[in-house]
């Protein structure tokens, strides 16, 4: 019992937010953990054989998924990534929901939806992107002066490199609009870091960067930032007419010498530099491997998170280590 209670505390206390524990130092200062597909919940035995029934060998690579989006805050996550899909009229993707009435309503309305792969993996913690952003503004609520949460907007309007996702509609102006004023209706302008904020009086956000800094830690208690992370012609769209992004509710992943480049935006952590966390994931991993399975989950079942490989990002302060859940292997005892 004491062992398992030894292993419990060490849980609770990684899982405390790292900015809340560090000094009050700019926001290009903190290191935080996020989960990738933020919204993917955990699979049932059903949704399991079917997923591999129809990725095959492929499945294995995709085989986690996360509590609710409430759970992965309380965890002490701080960031999250969601994938919205452009439905501007609704309806596009509702087929799949037609037997829950509640779903098919939602998919009917016009706005973002968030899914892995439309009618192919479509379970989803929050169908619409409104939805997404209204939990996290729901716990953001219920727990002011929380460290800053960052939303990775993942927009996806094409198949890229995977051979099962299926076309889809391109996020245009009006579609790039609406997911500002979602943020905005949702969270509340006096609740998001945006990026007329970083700027200041300077003519670029790079320069309002470079001369005036990020804001403190202290300063974003509380609150919400958002960031675009999609192709260049989605990046291009979005600061068509809004110059270093004025009026934008979002930050972008753009090119380091860009007039829309912060100078450090975030980097997250690949496979390539998983050094400096292999030892963390160790040590918890294999701390509540022997803890019961309902005081794993007591403790956020953090202990089955490991470091989601992604792209790295350039000019990348602060980071984002992103962590997916995978079982504690013997390797790691």
């Amino acid at each position: 019992m004491q062992k398992w209670l030894a292993a419990l505390a060490l849980a609770l206390c990684a899982a405390a937010p790292i900015a809340v524990r560090a000094q009050d130092v700019p926001l290009n200062g903190m290191h935080v953990l996020g989960s990738h597909n933020s919204y993917r919940p955990a699979l049932t035995e059903q949704t399991l054989a079917e997923q591999r029934r129809i990725l095959g060998e492929h499945s294995a690579a995709v085989e986690y998924g996360h509590p609710s989006i409430a759970r992965q805050l309380d965890l002490g996550l701080r960031q999250l990534e969601f994938d919205p899909v452009a439905d501007p009229f609704g309806g596009l993707f509702a087929a799949p929901y037609v037997g829950d009435p509640a779903s098919f309503a939602a998919m009917r309305r016009p706005g973002a939806k968030v899914l892995h792969v439309p009618f192919v993996d479509r379970r989803s913690l929050c169908l619409t992107l409104a939805d997404c952003f209204a939990q996290v503004a729901s716990w953001s609520r219920a727990h002011p002066g929380h460290a800053l949460i960052t939303v990775v907007v993942n927009a996806s309007d094409g198949r890229d490199d995977n051979p099962i996702m299926p076309q889809l509609m391109p996020f245009d102006a009006a579609a790039l609009a609406a997911i500002d004023t979602s943020a905005r209706t949702t969270f509340g302008t006096a609740h998001l870091i945006t990026p007329d904020q970083v700027r200041g009086r300077w003519p670029t956000l790079r320069a309002g960067v470079l001369h005036r800094g990020w804001p403190r830690q202290s300063a974003a208690k509380g609150k919400v930032m958002l960031i675009l992370d999609t192709n260049d012609r989605v990046l291009d769209a979005y600061r068509r007419g809004h110059a270093s992004l004025r009026g934008r509710a979002m930050f972008g992943f753009y090119g380091e010498g860009d007039a829309e480049a912060p100078s450090s935006t975030y980097r997250i952590r690949s496979r390539t530099k998983r050094a400096s966390v292999k030892p963390w994931r160790r040590a918890l991993s294999c701390a509540l491997a022997p803890i019961p399975t309902r005081w794993r989950r007591a403790a956020g079942t953090i202990a089955g998170f490991r470091p989601r490989s992604v792209r790295a990002r350039r000019s990348s302060v602060p980071i984002i280590i992103r962590v997916r859940p995978t079982r504690c292997t013997s390797a790691l005892l």
